[in-house]
């Protein structure tokens, strides 16, 4: 971000980026005066070989401007009966953050613990929240699998 001025807080812009940050991202921000989510649904089907994903890899980078925005993930198991959450609401940024938060699934949240198997698909549930003009940013979505 300091060397394009890309949400670095020059030119009107945001500070968004901090020094030698560049994350795409996205924002949403509602000017009700109650809460506003926005659910941004991310599929992923998994390969022939895939053998397990590795514990503690899966993360959701995010970032809040106000008590009043938040960002949160869940992860799914896509059965033939529908959706089977793995484990609870994961919460990654809320308040006021100088910062990017980065939080890793754990637990039974984490989809190493979820039993999934080659070819299932594993759904994430990126939930922003926001009110008064207040920003939540969602970012890098990670995880790691094994195969054979």
């Amino acid at each position: 971000s300091d060397t394009l001025n890309i949400n670095d807080g020059s030119s009107a812009q945001p500070t968004i980026c901090g020094t030698n940050e560049t994350y795409n991202f996205y924002n949403w921000t509602s000017s009700q005066a109650t809460i506003q989510t926005k659910d941004i649904y991310v599929t992923y089907q998994l390969p022939a070989n895939f053998t397990g994903f590795v514990e503690g890899s899966t993360s959701l980078i995010g970032r809040t401007d106000s008590d009043d925005a938040a960002v949160a993930y869940r992860v799914y198991k896509n059965t033939a009966s529908g959706l089977i959450a793995c484990g609870s609401i994961i919460n990654v940024s809320t308040g006021t953050q100088t910062t990017w938060q980065k939080v890793s699934a754990s637990g039974s949240a984490d989809p190493a613990n979820c039993n999934f198997n080659a070819n299932d698909s594993i759904v994430f549930k990126i939930s922003l929240s926001a009110e008064s003009d207040t920003n939540a940013y969602a970012s890098t979505l990670s995880f790691a699998f094994k195969d054979n």
